[in-house]
């Protein structure tokens, strides 16, 4: 195997390594369910490799399937391979691979990654694609990738667990999803894994009904105004196609990306004033957010608000502005986002107190979680560290 020498087949192998691969000292190994290696061995013949060894590991915790360690012993390529961040991709962008590999070869490169670490799906017409990763994970390479594809509707979502972290870049917009599927496979089926492109073609047949119908243009610009929700009753089609159809209005008259944040910010601020909150009310919503951790449904329920959405309050300029002005200070907003992914936010004062006392004492103060107790004893208590303006 050449790595300089890149193909469609190398550049595929390289994505699937980034994914699913592991280098140990001058070792390079690539362990994959047995039924996907039978789908790819055309691939891994053609690079050259030929050290392949099969297993069935036994675990009582869970049912493991029959596995193929596709295996490559080499300093030189182990070397290789560590210049352009394989032995650390945990943490990195495989950005250096990219520039390495010829642009017409790049999507070898992603259908290797996604075969490896990608998966599609599709339930009752309801279709996704999810690519997961660790959760430091930066995801501006496959940004990039949709940008240069146009596909404009994605999330990404970061997970925190007792015992585990990962993040998730995805897509449930069965237009763009047709677009990374149209990238992926532009002459049907090549090679990969074919239960991978199967998928794929289910996807492609689950075309939403109101496709079918052309909406009016007349009728979408007289309903553009409207917040989604609205929009999708008066045209009868479902929220994501009244997304699309806003983006692709603001784009006909010119607007920039950019342009069109700043219109959904506006129809945000609208909505709030609509609530007729006024800035006493604001402030007020932010002190029992901060000081009480106060979550969105209380707020709602607290304030008689249609409805509310925390990290919506804080993403609109309107709302910062009256904060920033109010305490006299510029306040890290993100940093508020990230600490209400928690139930409860404490002062150091109560934080000190919770973990020089007993549960049974603090559920009674503080009404706190057993989770959230151990969390702050095992020296976790700043995730729920309260914000000092």
């Amino acid at each position: 195997m050449n790595v300089f020498k890149i193909d469609k087949y190398i550049a595929y192998y390289l994505g699937y390594l980034w994914a699913d691969g592991n280098l140990y000292k001058s070792n390079i190994a690539l362990e994959i369910v047995r039924t996907d290696y039978d789908q790819i061995s055309d691939v891994i013949k053609k690079i050259g490799i030929k050290n392949i060894y099969y297993r069935h590991r036994k675990n009582s915790k869970r049912i493991c399937k029959p596995s193929a360690n596709i295996y490559i012993s080499s300093v030189k390529i182990s070397r290789i391979l560590s210049l352009f961040d394989y032995r650390i991709k945990s943490n990195e962008q495989p950005t250096k691979i990219l520039t390495k590999i010829p642009l017409e070869l790049h999507r070898y490169f992603y259908l290797g990654l996604f075969d490896g670490d990608g998966s599609f799906s599709v339930k009752q017409k309801v279709v996704s694609f999810t690519y997961a990763s660790t959760y430091t994970q930066k995801y501006d390479f496959i940004e990039n990738l949709f940008k240069t594809l146009n596909i404009e509707i994605y999330n990404i979502y970061r997970y925190k667990k007792e015992k585990s972290r990962s993040s998730v870049i995805t897509i449930c917009n069965w237009w763009d999803l047709t677009k990374l599927i149209e990238y992926l496979y532009p002459n049907n089926y090549e090679f990969g894994l074919k239960r991978k492109y199967d998928k794929c073609v289910i996807i492609k047949s689950a075309k939403p009904q109101h496709m079918k119908r052309n909406i009016d243009k007349n009728l979408i610009k007289e309903c553009i105004n409207l917040n989604v929700i609205e929009m999708s009753k008066k045209l009868n089609c479902s929220i994501d196609h009244c997304y699309v159809l806003k983006r692709e209005y603001y784009k006909s008259i010119g607007c920039s990306n950019d342009d069109i944040k700043k219109i959904y910010a506006n129809e945000r601020v609208k909505k709030l004033k609509s609530e007729k909150l006024t800035e006493q009310q604001i402030l007020e919503i932010h002190n029992h957010i901060i000081v009480d951790g106060m979550m969105g449904t209380e707020i709602k329920k607290y304030f008689n608000l249609n409805s509310f959405k925390i990290h919506r309050f804080y993403e609109t300029n309107y709302i910062q502005k009256i904060i920033n002005e109010h305490y006299k200070t510029t306040i890290n907003y993100d940093t508020i986002k990230s600490k209400l992914k928690y139930n409860k936010v404490f002062t150091l004062e109560e934080l000190t107190e919770i973990k020089n006392s007993t549960y049974d004492d603090m559920i009674v103060k503080y009404n706190i979680t057993e989770r959230i107790y151990i969390n702050i004893k095992k020296k976790k208590g700043n995730k729920y560290e309260i914000l000092d303006y």
